[in-house]
């Protein structure tokens, strides 16, 4: 089986042979990884100048990733998407949103014809699936590395730190879809400063949406009428309310 010192190995040689990956990044990435048997093991990926650099050490860093072996090996193989392990809560990332969008770009760097053979392991079939796809890819386009706690805790930030926003003065319950059931939680605006919380209690306003059209909602990247149009998002209650949900939205700048 490829080890974690020779998939690092290939991002390193792929983004020494591309310096405009770092040119587009301009950002710094920590690897966590818990060993299945062994200490935790660190990687620093350093792409603030060209061409980068990717050292086996423990350091700071913009966005901070952290994740089993186990997990990490699967991202690599392809048999685990990105968007999988952040939504099952394989990968916990730390930092800019905006900047972890980007490490989709630093999986690219490893080119599928660099990758040995053995990285995949099972069936001859695995192997020959493996060596068509980019083994590094997340899985589609770049997808926000989010958890719902995360997005909830920058609400919190947000309406703490605009008082502004207590003049919306009424309470949202969102009941959010995920991989693993439903999660909801309550935000209230009623009285000032506002409240953020886990849990289930009535509310002027119920919006019920799946976690992934939740987060590019709070995002910006998804308009809230444009989902309610597609079925995306689904409104009990107060409709008028459920207007002013753009202004809750958050800034891809901010830190999970």
């Amino acid at each position: 089986m490829t080890t974690l010192d020779e998939i690092f190995d290939l991002i390193a040689k792929g983004i020494k042979a591309d310096p405009t990956i770092a040119e587009k990044v301009k950002g710094s990435f920590l690897f966590k990884i818990n060993q299945t048997s062994g200490p935790a093991l660190a990687w620093l990926l350093d792409l603030k100048t060209s061409p980068g650099t990717v050292t086996k050490t423990d350091g700071k860093a913009d966005v901070t990733i952290t994740t089993s072996e186990e997990s990490f090996m699967q991202l690599v193989s392809g048999k685990l998407s990105g968007q999988q392990a952040v939504m099952q809560g394989k990968i916990t990332l730390a930092g800019p949103i905006a900047m972890a969008m980007k490490i989709q770009q630093i999986f690219a760097a490893a080119k599928p014809k660099d990758l040995p053979a053995k990285a995949a392991s099972g069936s001859n079939n695995a192997k020959t699936e493996a060596s068509q796809q980019n083994p590094l890819e997340w899985g589609g386009p770049p997808t926000v590395p989010s958890s719902l706690s995360s997005i909830f805790e920058q609400i919190k930030k947000k309406i703490e730190s605009t008082p502004s926003l207590s003049s919306i003065n009424g309470s949202f319950q969102f009941r959010i879809t995920t991989s693993q059931g439903q999660e909801t939680w309550i935000v209230d605006l009623k009285k000032q400063p506002g409240t953020v919380k886990r849990g289930e209690e009535k509310a002027d306003c119920t919006i019920s949406m799946k976690q992934e059209d939740f987060v590019s909602l709070m995002l910006g990247t998804l308009n809230g009428m444009d989902a309610w149009t597609k079925g995306l998002l689904k409104v009990e209650g107060n409709m008028g309310l459920a207007m002013k949900l753009q202004s809750l939205k958050i800034s891809p700048d901010s830190k999970l």
